[in-house]
């Protein structure tokens, strides 16, 4: 009796014993489990991000070489959105840089670059205040602060320009008309901290040359009508663009106060761009974006990190 009440009690130690064992064993494998997927995601953020920087640098060459490319095409003294370097490419459906777009891991994904002119916008720091004026949301506390900050009425002190469009949006504006809606763009998209103060009329939106002081809408609705082309869609090969403002009298039949206008306040060639690069990985659900800022060719801020879009 007493050796069998022995043998059940070595067997209960070696339950627990194996319960034990196995806890342990479950946690060290469940751990094993965690800094596998941590590591496998962490390379995947890796992967975005180098992904993104060689959308970005891509872009850059892109522009660097837009002056031989405009020569070739007969597209020079200009810049437009029918210009090559400006089509959006995705460099996984391309196929050329990435083995990656024949690979079911990847399907979903992207690699993409697109070039955008800053001053398709209006520059908040050197427009003319009439056109500021002329901004929906833009009310005369928000004119004032411009001023200050552009020294205009700052005697004795040197101006303080604005270095994002976020810091004008901290003037004052409510949220609402800055960041508009489906139906209505909000003052952010009309902006930017770039360029000379002029706009160009072969890339500024709708919504921009509606700011032009003595501008009618019929002026801006040729003026977009002709830029589109026959097909009335921006990106395709029928796109038109304006050389010189002589091309403007010609194909848009302006005169007088509104041709005036587009010369006081228009150009055709640009000088900045923003440069996006952005890469998703596990389709999607890993992103990264590289925002780098060129003046001519040359490269002026670097951004990069994570991305919500």
């Amino acid at each position: 009796m007493r050796r069998r009440h022995q043998e059940g009690f070595v067997l209960v130690c070696v339950l627990w014993i194996l319960a034990i064992l196995t806890v342990i064993s479950v946690g060290f494998g469940r751990r094993a489990w965690m800094e596998a997927r941590a590591a496998s995601l962490e390379m995947d953020h890796l992967q975005a991000k180098y992904w993104a920087r060689s959308a970005a640098v891509r872009g850059l060459a892109a522009l660097q070489n837009k002056a031989t490319v405009d020569t070739l095409q007969g597209k020079i003294l200009r810049t437009s959105y029918d210009q090559q370097c400006f089509n959006p490419k995705d460099m996984l459906e391309e196929g050329i840089y990435f083995a990656a777009s024949e690979d079911p891991e990847f399907e979903n994904d992207a690699c993409i670059y697109v070039i955008r002119d800053e001053e398709s916008r209006i520059s908040v720091n050197h427009a003319p205040m009439v056109v500021l004026k002329k901004i929906n949301g833009f009310n005369m506390k928000v004119i004032n602060a411009i001023k200050q900050r552009r020294g205009l009425e700052r005697r004795g002190r040197p101006p303080h320009a604005f270095l994002t469009i976020e810091e004008v949006h901290d003037l004052g504006i409510d949220d609402d008309i800055w960041y508009g809606n489906e139906d209505t763009p909000g003052v952010r998209e009309l902006l930017t901290v770039r360029g000379d103060g002029y706009v160009n009329l072969n890339t500024a939106s709708a919504d921009v040359l509606r700011c032009l002081p003595e501008v009618p809408d019929n002026i801006i609705d040729a003026i977009i009508e002709y830029r589109d082309g026959d097909d009335d869609i921006l990106g395709t090969e029928d796109d038109h663009a304006f050389r010189d403002f002589g091309a403007v009298l010609k194909k848009v039949k302006i005169t007088g106060k509104p041709f005036w206008a587009l010369q006081r306040f228009c150009k055709y060639t640009s000088s900045f761009y923003t440069i996006t690069g952005f890469a998703t990985r596990r389709q999607g659900k890993v992103r990264a974006y590289c925002t780098p800022e060129v003046a001519e060719t040359s490269l002026t801020q670097w951004k990069e990190g994570a991305s919500a879009w």
